[in-house]
C-alpha cells in the first residue's frame, strides 16, 4: 500500500478510531494505526500540541493496543490529535500502585 497515493484521498478532521502501538510516558511519544484510513501497516505519530507533562513529571498516555479518537488538521495528516483523554487515568492508578509499593518497602526497612 502506497501511503502518498492513499492519504490524499482522506477527509481532513475526523474523528478517527485509531489503536496505540506505541506509547512512552517519559518521552510523551504515540503512536499509532488508524486501520480506516491507511490499513494495518502504517504507524504515524500523535502531535505534542495540546499535550504537556503532568506534575508527576510524566506524560499522560494511552495503553499500548487500546483504542483511542483522534483527529486530525488536514489531509495529509500533518498533526494527528489525541481527542480522547483516559490515559490520565491510567497514569494516576499506576502512579498510586507505586506510591504502595514504595510505602511497603520503606515500612519493611524501619521493621
Amino acid at each position: 500500500m502506497s501511503t502518498i497515493n492513499s492519504i490524499t484521498s482522506i477527509p481532513a478532521g475526523g474523528p478517527y478510531r485509531a489503536l496505540v502501538t506505541y506509547a512512552n510516558a517519559t518521552t510523551g511519544e504515540i503512536k499509532i494505526k488508524i486501520p480506516a484510513l491507511l490499513g494495518t501497516d502504517v504507524d504515524i505519530p500523535v502531535s505534542y500540541i495540546g499535550r504537556s507533562k503532568q506534575t508527576t513529571n510524566l506524560w499522560s498516555v494511552p495503553s499500548v493496543n487500546s483504542q483511542i479518537v483522534v483527529s486530525s488538521d488536514d489531509s495529509s495528516l500533518t498533526n494527528v490529535f489525541w481527542v480522547q483523554t483516559d490515559g490520565l487515568s491510567d497514569i494516576l492508578q499506576r502512579l498510586t500502585l507505586l506510591e504502595e509499593q514504595v510505602s511497603m518497602l520503606l515500612l519493611r526497612r524501619t521493621a
